[in-house]
């Protein structure tokens, strides 16, 4: 109903969706893969990279269900241990109960 079409426009536009620019040639956006459409999944994640879910948390309270974040905290004696500065982050998602996209 008009209920969804209204969250879906606001995702859309806050979470940018919607790509009519994709460059086919140096694609830089998830965009490329579905044909000018970012799956909600991936811009959920690349909004907890940076800046983090604390200024999406309207867009958080629209979606159904839960949602947290959680930091595994590194033990103190593991904190010292020098790793390479361009050693990537790693993000764990999951998916109870299946995900469509």
């Amino acid at each position: 109903g008009g209920s969804s079409q209204k969250t879906f426009g606001t995702l859309r536009k806050r979470l940018n969706l919607i790509s009519d620019i994709v460059d086919e040639q140096n694609p830089t956006d998830i965009a490329y893969v579905h044909s000018v459409y970012a799956p909600l999944s991936v811009r959920l994640v690349q909004q907890l990279e940076k800046p983090g879910w604390r200024n999406i948390r309207d867009i958080l309270d629209i979606l159904p269900g839960n949602s947290f974040e959680d930091t595994q905290q590194v033990p103190t004696h593991l904190k010292n241990i020098s790793k390479p500065q361009d050693q990537p982050k790693v993000v764990l998602v999951m998916f109870v109960g299946g995900c469509t996209m």
